[in-house]
């Protein structure tokens, strides 16, 4: 039961991301909505949107960030 709602939550919220993203691309003048919407075709067909894979750079700024801020607020006071 958990896991159903936890699916259409996370489902939901991918497609008010994918929304987001459309609507931002359309407002840019470099012919954003064309590929928006080229791009939202591709995904309709398919259930559920698979969320965008993070390169290696990203992965390490994922783990590194967090930690560095943390060490930042735990040794350096003004």
């Amino acid at each position: 039961m958990h896991k159903i709602a936890l699916m259409t939550v996370w489902d939901q919220l991918w497609h008010s991301h994918y929304q987001a993203k459309n609507l931002l691309m359309c407002a840019l003048p470099t012919g954003g909505a064309a590929k928006a919407a080229a791009s939202n075709a591709k995904r309709e067909p398919s259930h559920q949107p698979k969320p965008p894979a993070y390169t290696t750079p990203q992965k390490v700024g994922l783990l590194l960030g967090p930690l560095l801020f943390a060490f930042i607020v735990m040794f350096f006071h003004p």
